[in-house]
């Protein structure tokens, strides 16, 4: 029997799951200007209103740190972890900075408007 569609999207989640699982190393504080983003149709697509809708929201209530929700996701190569890349130690913070050299950066998964907002917020216009 062939399984059904939803069987298979389940049976990919489950296995996308078991990956972040055995690959997920937690939450740690990035400097936004470490931060870099594909050149994709995303961006070819975005005229600038989600980033101006953020801009307000950041005004508003300010740049939400600690909770999981506002986290973006970053890929970390493997050979750059612990060698390149680590944990600042003795950090106090809710969670601790990610050490990252002046001539890396890291690939964020989505959310580019937040942190082009954030960016704008915390740094001005330049």
């Amino acid at each position: 029997m062939r399984p059904t569609h939803q069987a298979r999207i389940e049976s990919a989640e489950k296995a996308l799951e078991a990956y972040r699982q055995e690959r997920y190393q937690g939450s740690a504080r990035v400097r936004l200007d470490r931060l870099t983003f594909e050149n994709g149709f995303g961006r070819l697509m975005d005229d600038g209103r989600n980033a101006f809708r953020m801009e307000q929201i950041l005004e508003i209530q300010g740049c939400l740190r600690i909770n999981r929700d506002y986290h973006v996701p970053v890929l970390v190569r493997a050979t750059d972890w612990g060698s390149h890349i680590r944990l600042l130690p003795g950090d106090t913070e809710p969670f601790p900075e990610l050490i990252v050299p002046l001539n890396m950066s890291l690939r964020a998964l989505g959310h580019e408007n937040v942190i082009a907002a954030a960016r704008k917020k915390l740094y001005g216009e330049n």
